[in-house]
């Protein structure tokens, strides 16, 4: 087979074949292969045509796994990466458009209203030739090209690549794996959950200790965990993140339910003994290469809880979201201390005399975020859900936030914290911590769920000259009046607000 010709060559989808099968495989490679050849601008751009076109073939996406899941030796890493983005582009274009599904076409863009539309834009008979000369005129072109857009990708064909796509996480290349759980994400957006109810039961299926408990009774801290794990994990990411963005009412109520019974198995089986493990290193003084990737795990776990808890606080359990901030205030003061750790030879420093080499580098901003992710899902549930936190737990991490943030004065300045690391973005990190912070006190003293009953001991602080200080520190946090003046005024405080937290995106 060879790759369909542009329709300036023989017309347009004239050498499509009804459908690819094993045979295309090599053919449809070297199609790949030149789309990436940039000597050759000519015939680059025909097999891009050529790829756009394949678009529309049944089985393209089979045809595109088969190449992504060949031995590493045999394909071209550009090759099955530009395979990735393929499959992307059919999800994009193809996946959800039912306009022509078993040859039943829909009038809003087949049938007589394309066919109108068409001899509106063109003028004639709206497509409908019968002489072969006029078959390439140009609203016949269009009306062919319409209805192949129109086209959706098979049941069948959805199982099969879903079946791909939920089962190959054992990808060795970091970038293809990334890539590949984008596009499964974008699926299960528009497939979950309908189309594919038991995806995250599939998914979790695949974690080695799902529902065995014995990830958190092993005591070999040194246990790392393999590639299969680490593939599920950074899907199971992207997945809660894409679906949390879902703005309709039923995708909401959806998204609730299925985080009231995922967010205790993220916490209890993939984030908390990794959490326990890195910590046990740290605290040993061990920064090794292999605390570095578990520090990455624990940070790609946080931001998924963070996604699961933030905004559906008042859906979840209470036992286990306060197991999670007890944990979380548990871990807060071994990562602040090996951050501390890290850069105590630059704490006084007004230039660097060395840099940091670059794992120690990449171990604090991976510090740095995940102490910014968690201090984020504390600040955030607190304000959108205040009754969700009990007393003793506001109570905790009111004074660990209000300790930590008066001490800013033992961070190295901002130039050299800046030129100490490879990624500039660790000063944002280490800020937005303590802006964080900064809200979670704000948000305590100026919620008025929290001026009488249970929680009147959050106002019993008396106003300390630190405390004092830092409300002016941050005049710009505070800007709203206290709700209840007569508490304001027998306490001493100044005039407050409820700011607002760092995002930990």
């Amino acid at each position: 087979m060879q790759p369909p010709q542009s329709s300036a060559d023989t017309g347009p989808h004239t050498n499509l074949p009804c459908n690819l099968g094993p045979e295309h495989v090599p053919d449809l490679y070297r199609t790949l292969l030149s789309a990436l050849d940039t000597a050759n601008s000519t015939a680059r751009e025909k097999a891009e045509g050529a790829l756009r076109r394949f678009e529309t073939v049944p089985c393209f996406l089979d045809a595109l796994a088969v190449i992504i899941q060949a031995p590493e030796a045999d394909i071209r890493r550009e090759a099955r990466l530009l395979a990735v983005l393929c499959i992307n582009n059919v999800v994009r274009r193809h996946w959800r458009n039912n306009n022509t599904r078993n040859g039943s076409q829909n009038p809003r863009v087949g049938g007589t209203r394309l066919e109108t539309h068409v001899q509106e834009r063109f003028g004639g008979s709206g497509g409908r030739e019968t002489n072969n000369s006029t078959s390439h005129s140009p609203h016949a072109v269009y009306l062919r090209e319409q209805q192949l857009e129109a086209r959706t990708v098979s049941d069948e064909e959805k199982k099969r690549t879903r079946t791909f796509l939920i089962y190959h996480m054992c990808e060795r290349d970091d970038v293809v794996a990334k890539n590949l759980a984008h596009v499964l994400a974008k699926v299960v957006r528009a497939d979950w959950p309908r189309q594919w109810p038991d995806f995250f039961q599939q998914l979790l299926s695949l974690h080695p200790f799902h529902g065995s408990g014995a990830i958190s009774k092993n005591n070999n801290f040194h246990q790392q965990d393999d590639l299969q794990t680490l593939r599920v994990i950074q899907t199971l990411y992207r997945v809660i993140k894409e679906l949390a963005g879902k703005g309709l009412l039923a995708d909401k109520a959806a998204f609730q339910s299925m985080a009231r019974s995922l967010f205790p198995v993220v916490h209890r089986e993939l984030w908390l003994p990794r959490l326990h493990r890195l910590v046990a290193f740290l605290e040993q003084g061990d920064y090794g290469e292999h605390v570095l990737r578990r520090a990455r795990v624990v940070k790609t776990l946080s931001k998924t809880l963070c996604y699961l808890s933030v905004q559906h606080a008042g859906v979840l359990e209470r036992d286990s979201l306060e197991s999670f901030f007890f944990h979380a205030y548990s871990a807060f003061g071994p990562l602040l201390t090996a951050e501390k750790g890290l850069l105590a030879p630059f704490a006084t420093a007004s230039s660097p005399a060395a840099t940091l080499p670059a794992p120690l580098s990449d171990l604090l901003i991976a510090l740095a975020k995940i102490t910014k992710n968690l201090s984020y899902t504390v600040s955030e549930t607190q304000q959108r859900s205040p009754s969700s936190l009990s007393s003793a737990t506001l109570s905790l991490f009111l004074h660990l936030f209000f300790e930590h943030v008066c001490s800013t004065a033992s961070c190295p300045s901002e130039p050299v914290l800046a030129a100490l690391v490879w990624d500039p973005g660790l000063e944002s990190c280490s800020r937005k911590f303590y802006l964080n912070a900064c809200a979670f006190l704000g948000n305590c003293l100026s919620c008025p769920d929290y001026q009488s009953g249970e929680h009147h001991v959050m106002l019993s602080l008396p106003p300390t000259k630190d405390l004092m200080d830092l409300f002016r520190t941050f005049p710009f946090l505070f800007s709203i009046q206290l709700v209840v003046p007569r508490t304001k005024e027998a306490c001493g405080w100044p005039p407050i607000s409820s700011p607002r937290s760092v995002s930990c995106s």
